[in-house]
């Protein structure tokens, strides 16, 4: 959750892990989606209307934290 600091899709989270860890720790694609539905279903973090940016970017999420 330390990544979702502004709203973000999946893949740009992905991609924070990775630069925040020094590419010590790899996140793949099915781990990181798991993870935001489980994240989703306990009203962790809420997904937001988008304009994608492509077909696979239709989906962005925020921390309900800081941002209520």
């Amino acid at each position: 959750m330390l990544v979702l600091t502004t709203p973000v899709h999946g893949y740009a989270i992905i991609q924070e892990i990775d630069k925040l860890n020094d590419g010590s720790v790899k996140v793949a694609a099915g781990t990181m989606y798991g993870a935001i539905e489980n994240l989703l279903k306990l009203n962790l973090i809420e997904e937001i209307p988008s304009r994608p940016l492509c077909d696979d970017e239709a989906f962005v999420f925020r921390s309900r934290f800081l941002f209520d």
